[in-house]
């Protein structure tokens, strides 16, 4: 089987739906205008687009919230389910009925005056209760506010707070599973274990204060990564290691290489050992701990492959073959995700190349690759199975500002939603919280809540 992830892609198409169109809506709806075209574009590579466009007018015979009548034409059909869901069609592509999922929520640190100088967003988390998110930006500050008031009557909803806690760019944000601690991590080489709770009465406590700096990478550390409740953290970077940490006593562990110190820029962690994986020999250290023993770490290379380790013998087991792609940069993986429930592996390229793995197995078997765009793949993120039955959702974050999930079946993916909204600016991160919402942040400034 080819190692080159662009042999025979799957095509899959691209709906892009005028990024403002909300405005136009609330313009109409206000009485402002009483219509206006909004652009609908359907893409296949290959093949010749299709830009269409959709009146918008007011129409209080409409059944809708806001009485929006739409009329679409030059070979484009737009269907409005409710007001954050649409369909779109067009024939010429076999593009049917693809649900579009518009914001319910936008958050921004921006002043709105501020057109020019927008702070693009470089990492984002959001806490499994939904109710805090923090913000990173390349000047290295670090946001972090309240979304809403929790179910948890222990919680307490956090100011907006900003501050610069790295020399440089913020890469990775992790909330720890208590989501009272933030772990960090810049190209300025060290993490950080921040307190998100703020102060009370009995406890002094500055806003965002940092207890304990990690620090040993020799290059940008790219991505991090939470054991358990948080006693053990991993960190991976562009010096080619990735590294286990003591958060109590801020020391390093031990450090895993990648094959010839290739530099990491993604990794995921799995709880399932690969059944062709050698049973390990006993780690005799002091440090063992039971919430290291079953992990499996996949990490993203730089030159296009991926790495696997077993923290049970803090060892590198698996190094997939370089890509064949002719150009390097094309070749590089952004992104890597991992599903336990489905045993599904992802990897992300910036050629814009997806590729799915099943790993089970040792070395992972590949089972398609798929493609919409020449553009990069940022971010993966697999949605959490909630009853384990149908096909696997993936969130892919892309460089063109086109975000969307994929349906993965067994016969290949399939576009389940786009999430519309952005314009043309890079989707860094895409995330899910604890209810099931979507969240993506990107070059804009903005955090949408899908």
């Amino acid at each position: 089987m080819s190692t080159d992830p662009s042999s025979d892609p799957i095509i899959l198409p691209q709906v892009a739906l005028q990024h403002d169109f909300t405005s136009v809506f609330a313009d109409i709806r206000d009485n402002t205008v009483f219509s206006e075209d909004i652009f609908l574009s359907c893409y296949q590579l290959g093949l010749r687009p299709v830009h269409g466009k959709v009146n918008a007018s007011h129409d209080e015979s409409v059944a809708s919230p806001d009485g929006i009548l739409l009329e679409s034409r030059d070979g484009v059909e737009l269907t409005r389910l409710d007001s954050h869901t649409f369909t779109a069609s067009c024939p010429a592509l076999s593009i049917v009925n693809t649900i579009l999922r518009a914001p319910r929520q936008g958050f921004s640190i921006n002043p709105i005056e501020n057109t020019t100088n927008v702070r693009r967003i470089s990492a984002f988390d959001v806490t499994s209760n939904a109710a805090l998110i923090a913000i990173g930006h390349y000047d290295g500050t670090i946001t972090i506010q309240s979304v809403s008031t929790p179910s948890d009557p222990e919680a307490q909803k956090f100011p907006l707070t900003t501050k610069k806690l790295h020399l440089s760019s913020v890469l990775s944000l992790r909330f720890f599973p208590s989501n009272k601690v933030l772990l960090s991590a810049s190209s300025d080489l060290s993490l950080n274990i921040i307190s998100a709770t703020p102060p009370s009465d009995s406890n002094s406590l500055e806003l965002l204060a940092v207890p304990r700096v990690l620090k040993g990478h020799k290059a940008g550390i790219t991505d991090t990564a939470i054991i358990g409740v948080g006693r053990r953290v991993l960190s991976c970077a562009k010096d080619g290691t990735v590294r286990l940490w003591d958060v109590g006593k801020g020391e390093k562990i031990s450090t895993l290489a990648s094959e010839r110190f290739a530099p990491i820029v993604k990794m995921a962690m799995s709880g399932r050992i690969p059944s062709s994986a050698i049973p390990p020999e006993p780690v005799e250290t002091a440090d063992s701990q039971t919430d290291v023993d079953e992990n499996v770490i996949y990490a993203a290379l730089q030159n296009g492959a991926f790495n696997v380790f077993d923290l049970r013998t803090r060892n590198l087991i698996y190094a997939s073959p370089t890509s064949r792609i002719s150009s390097s940069s094309k070749a590089a993986l952004g992104a890597i995700a991992v599903d336990d429930s489905s045993y599904f592996l992802a990897t992300g390229s910036q050629g814009g190349f997806i590729r799915v793995y099943d790993s089970r197995y040792l070395p992972p078997q590949s089972l398609f690759t798929f493609q919409r765009s020449n553009s990069s793949i940022e971010d993966l993120h697999f949605v959490p199975s909630k009853d384990g039955e149908g096909a696997p959702q993936l969130l892919v974050a892309t460089g063109d500002g086109f975000p969307f999930c994929a349906s993965l079946h067994p016969d290949g993916p399939k576009v389940a939603e786009e999430l519309v909204g952005f314009a043309d600016e890079s989707v860094t991160v895409i995330r899910t919280d604890g209810k099931g919402a979507v969240w993506a942040a990107g070059h804009d400034g903005i955090v949408r809540k899908y």
